[in-house]
C-alpha cells in the first residue's frame, strides 16, 4: 500500500512538471525611434541599435 502512494505522489509531480504555463509568450517592444526589437531588462526597454531607453509601463 505505501508502494501505491509513493507511485501515485510520482505520477503527479511529473504530470505537473511536463504543464506549460499559460502566458509563454513574451512582449516584444519595438524602438519608436529605429524600429528594432528592444532588450527588455526588468521591464526597462533599451534599444542596442541606437541606445534609446524607456519603461515597459509607459503608454
Amino acid at each position: 500500500m505505501a508502494d501505491e502512494r509513493r507511485s501515485r505522489v510520482d505520477t503527479s509531480s511529473e504530470s505537473a512538471e511536463g504543464k506549460v504555463p499559460a502566458q509563454t509568450e513574451k512582449q516584444i517592444y519595438l524602438c519608436d525611434l529605429c524600429g528594432v526589437p528592444m532588450l527588455n531588462l526588468h521591464c526597462k526597454l533599451i534599444c542596442e541599435q541606437c541606445g534609446y531607453k524607456r519603461d515597459c509601463s509607459d503608454p
